[in-house]
């Protein structure tokens, strides 16, 4: 596991300093690369942001482990969240077992010297491109690499980063592979990632056929929402009829129809 040193809280005064003299340490301590530092150098404003997240992408080609540890361990910002979306993506589309790899460790081995937001986004950046480019590899890691005890937070993004990547290329596929999950939790949020993303890149009325078959209201009630949200902007009237014909509780149905009534374009 990679660790990164940090210094006292009255340094965070200036980001750029902080960032500007951060060290990865290894066997032996080591500077950011030269570009990345000449790049945070640069005065405030979007050419230096885009500086900064193009170096921090070039460092993770020759040495992905430390960019991704540096940047998780860097005090909050939005140009920081940004180089965590644009590192972890850019490793997971080259190498994705490895990048998945990497997050999976700092995630299970949380420490005082990262920051726990970045470290999910990365994990769920990671397997979601792994999801997409080789489900079953990815849907055999989730089965077998999570604790039962695991956290609700890494259960959602485990499951649903899986389940959501996968349903982008063959939903049915990937819903399968979410009704034999075992974990309540892991197969909960699995559900919900795969409805949404049903809805958003295939065909919403597909995802209400398989929602209807599954064989418990339990498991209806974790799809159903996104899919009648879905149905409702396309034809309010049949999304109601579907929606009734569930075995799901009343006040549900109700909730939901008082909420797309609400959201419902004014004339």
């Amino acid at each position: 596991m990679i660790t990164v040193n940090r210094w006292p809280r009255w340094l965070c005064l200036s980001a750029c300093f902080l960032l500007m003299f951060a060290c990865v340490w290894g066997e032996e301590s080591k500077p950011l690369p030269a570009p990345l530092q000449q790049a945070l150098a640069q005065p405030e404003g979007k050419e230096r942001d885009k500086a900064v997240i193009d170096a921090a992408v070039e460092w993770q080609k020759s040495d992905p482990a430390a960019a991704l540890g540096w940047v998780v361990a860097q005090p909050q910002s939005l140009l920081i969240r940004s180089i965590v979306i644009a590192v972890s993506q850019a490793w997971a589309k080259r190498d994705a077992p490895a990048a998945v790899a990497c997050a999976w460790d700092f995630a299970k081995k949380p420490t005082t010297t990262h920051n726990d937001g970045y470290i999910l986004s990365a994990l769920h950046l990671t397997l979601k491109q792994w999801a997409r480019s080789d489900p079953k590899a990815a849907v055999a890691w989730a089965d077998t690499s999570v604790p039962a005890d695991s956290s609700k937070d890494i259960m959602r993004w485990v499951f649903g980063s899986v389940g959501g990547g996968y349903a982008e290329v063959d939903p049915v596929a990937a819903a399968a592979w979410a009704e034999a999950v075992k974990d309540d939790e892991g197969r909960h949020w699995a559900f919900q990632a795969i409805a949404g993303t049903w809805c958003f890149f295939h065909k919403a009325e597909d995802a209400a056929v398989w929602a209807k078959r599954l064989p418990s209201a339990e498991l209806k009630i974790d799809v159903v929402r996104p899919i009648f949200e879905a149905l409702y902007r396309r034809d309010a009237a049949k999304a109601t009829a579907w929606l009734d014909s569930l075995t799901i509780p009343d006040e549900m149905k109700a909730e939901l129809k008082t909420k797309a009534e609400l959201k419902k374009p004014k004339p």
